[in-house]
């Protein structure tokens, strides 16, 4: 009997240390299978959402402020709430809340957590139609469709989810509008599923930039006529790092591309360009072979880039046809060598005085 008693508290020491690593194993797949509220809402197709929120005072701030106001977020399955969230709202941007009756917003997911960066994981920025017309309603499709253009070039990219929105003014001018939307995946969501981190240096050269990933990203710009972005200044433009290798730059807000047409899009006045459906290469100079390699992967891809257009239904056959033509001339561009030199060889950032 003596030998049964000695071994029994290495049982139950053995029990304790099997019963903590089971609890260890459950924890670790419980928060590997944590899914982001992004990620959430892709799981809806179509995504029905209504936001409730005082857009009356949003509306009302001077454009030099934004505000957190409280609000809720509501998705929808026909006449029943799938799932609520309670949200901060903001209004964001620059342009677009001066021309736009409703501006682009900011939702946080955790409105008690402190910190107002972009690299908040439920921070997403919610792009809608600026005002109550087709116009704006296409404009959005337009837009959505820009990133899913990229999204076919590479995963270095902005994922986005699209949704039909309607908002619940509970301010002093309390009606509900309507508008098709688009939610922009975080920064830190990019980070995550690209297993880099954010990375925000004080200055940015495209000399320490991966150069295939930046070429990718200076050619996509130029097929959809978008000169509304800066590496210098970092506008429109994020940047990942890999813990071993070189940065990225990942561009977002193409409303101003010649793809999407926007009505208040104007060229900037130092680029040499009438208006923004012309193209204008801003990548840093290559060799024209280097740029022809660049292309290879373009010309591969071209039937799936021109297809995705087929894959937004809301945009109107008019539209559709109109961003298909656009993208076109583009690949007619660049399967005719004297063009590329003469637009993409010739004319680079190293030849901008």
């Amino acid at each position: 009997m003596a030998p049964t008693r000695l071994l029994r508290p290495r049982v139950v020491l053995l029990f304790v240390v099997l019963a903590a690593t089971l609890q260890l194993v459950a924890q670790t797949n419980q928060s590997t299978t944590h899914q982001s509220i992004f990620q959430e809402l892709q799981r809806y197709d179509p995504l029905v959402i209504t936001l409730e929120t005082d857009l009356s005072a949003i509306q009302d701030e001077p454009d030099s402020i934004a505000r957190w106001h409280k609000g809720v977020l509501l998705v929808m399955q026909a006449d029943t709430i799938a799932h609520r969230y309670n949200v901060s709202v903001k209004a964001r941007g620059n342009m677009r809340r001066k021309y736009c009756e409703f501006p682009p917003l900011k939702l946080r997911f955790n409105p008690e957590i402190p910190g107002d960066t972009l690299e908040d994981s439920d921070d997403l920025k919610l792009v809608s139609a600026c005002n109550e017309n087709g116009e704006s309603a296409q404009l959005v499709q337009r837009e959505a469709l820009m990133y899913r253009l990229y999204n076919q070039l590479t995963d270095q990219s902005f994922q986005i989810q699209t949704a039909r929105l309607s908002v619940k003014n509970t301010g002093k001018r309390q009606k509900t509008i309507e508008r098709p939307a688009f939610f922009i995946e975080s920064a830190a969501e990019v980070a995550q599923r690209l297993d880099m981190s954010p990375y925000n240096p004080r200055v940015i050269s495209s000399r320490s930039l991966d150069s295939v990933s930046y070429d990718r990203m200076c050619i996509f710009q130029y097929m959809i006529g978008n000169t509304d972005w800066s590496l210098r200044s970092k506008h429109n433009m994020r940047m990942f790092k890999p813990e071993d290798g070189l940065p990225i730059a990942v561009p977002y807000d193409f409303d101003y591309s010649g793809a999407v047409d926007a009505s208040y899009a104007v060229a900037h006045e130092r680029i040499p360009i009438k208006n923004v459906r012309e193209r204008y290469y801003m990548g840093r100079c290559r060799s024209e072979d280097v740029i022809q390699q660049r292309l290879v992967e373009f010309r591969q891809k071209k039937a799936a880039i021109v297809s995705q257009c087929d894959t937004m239904p809301e945009l109107e056959k008019n539209d559709r046809r109109a961003v298909r033509q656009y993208l076109e001339s583009f690949f007619e561009l660049i399967n005719n060598p004297n063009q590329v030199k003469q637009n993409m060889v010739d004319v680079c950032e190293g030849q901008k005085k």
